[in-house]
């Protein structure tokens, strides 16, 4: 049985407590202890939106649930040391970094967000069953590379590939290293895994340009009648458009523009720091990446898609999570430890009508 996880992301930075900032000295409180931001009206509140994701560029900004957890970064210290002594505690402790892995891109990730989810078990193949035949599927073939294939029957079948990545970590590093190594190495791995499976989403989004929808290219600020014409690109096919996924800038366009502020609806619980989620306009989830640690945001500045629901857009497979082996090189002399992970899934875009893709240039 796994022990008590000891890991909590986004710690190696000195953290800000989003309910600890005011505005000003003394100010009042921008987010509540209750996790609710503090507005008055909805024009407010896209200010204070705005204003956050400013702070997040520049700070790492955490829940109050995040800055209690991440007061253990000295016991996580002792864990480190204790997985060198141990090879059980060694195997425990990468089980926990691998759970709170995959915690963190289901959460976060906006593949695993915009994308049907298929769990397939051993002894099964990846299979998607398509309501039309005659249709373009896009899909990964590799982490670097996409194709499009025309496929006349019911059924296609994606290629799997792998998502790796080797955490290690030498006795002199910890040793010499002041800072949380475990987290360093933490953020290290989410970058090869929930960074990795967005970059292969937004390309397999860039490849379906043309198919069905054209590029959409925004001089100037972008106002409700753009994106009122950008979203009917995907409404136009009667497919019901069900996300905006846009670049952090964008956002100081929206809460600007006051109207706006009578198409956003906010969220019952602001939630924004942990999922990326900024509200709802014109019926569709805003997210964005804005909340990210700097390294692990994958959206370009100006940056903006339209995305269909899941179940009209494509599919993901999955294989139960990230499999981790513990490694050491005690065969080199050198002392140290660390794990090999991995991932195996799929990618594809089976309609390229629910994808509509553009830049605020």
């Amino acid at each position: 049985m796994k022990g008590k996880n000891p890991f909590l992301p986004r710690t190696a930075r000195k953290m800000t407590v989003a309910s600890e900032l005011r505005h000003g000295r003394g100010g009042e409180r921008i987010v509540g202890h209750n996790g609710e931001i503090n507005a008055g009206s909805k024009g407010e509140l896209m200010k204070q939106i705005a204003h956050l994701m400013s702070l997040a560029s520049t700070n790492n900004l955490v829940t109050d649930d995040q800055a209690v957890q991440a007061e253990a970064a000295a016991k996580r210290r002792e864990e480190v040391r204790a997985a060198f002594a141990s090879t059980a505690r060694h195997k425990e402790l990468g089980e926990s970094v691998a759970d709170e892995l995959y915690i963190t891109q289901n959460r976060e990730g906006i593949m695993r967000s915009v994308l049907n989810r298929m769990e397939l078990n051993d002894g099964e193949i990846p299979v998607i069953k398509l309501r039309n035949r005659n249709i373009t599927a896009t899909f990964a073939t590799s982490p670097a590379s996409c194709e499009t294939q025309l496929v006349r029957d019911n059924f296609f079948y994606p290629i799997e590939y792998y998502l790796e990545a080797r955490p290690y970590m030498e006795m002199q590093e910890i040793r010499r290293n002041k800072t949380d190594v475990l987290e360093d190495k933490y953020l290290e791995t989410l970058q090869a895994f929930m960074v990795q499976e967005d970059r292969i989403l937004f390309d397999l989004f860039n490849q379906t340009v043309g198919q069905a929808n054209n590029f959409t290219s925004v001089f100037g600020s972008v106002n409700p009648l753009v994106l009122g014409r950008f979203r009917n690109q995907v409404d136009r096919w009667n497919i019901n458009p069900e996300w905006w996924i846009i670049a952090n800038d964008l956002w100081v366009d929206i809460a600007a523009d006051s109207g706006f502020q009578s198409l956003f609806e906010p969220l019952a619980r602001h939630e924004i720091v942990l999922t990326g989620q900024l509200g709802t306009i014109l019926g569709m989830r805003v997210k964005s990446d804005a909340f990210r640690h700097p390294e692990h945001r994958v959206l370009n500045q100006g940056d903006m898609y339209v995305v269909g629901s899941s179940s009209n857009l494509g599919s993901y497979t999955d294989r139960g999570g990230i499999e981790t082996s513990p490694i050491d090189q005690a065969h080199t002399g050198i002392p140290g430890r660390g794990w090999m992970m991995h991932l195996q899934q799929s990618q594809t875009i089976t309609n390229a009508r629910a994808v509509a893709c553009g830049r605020r240039t």
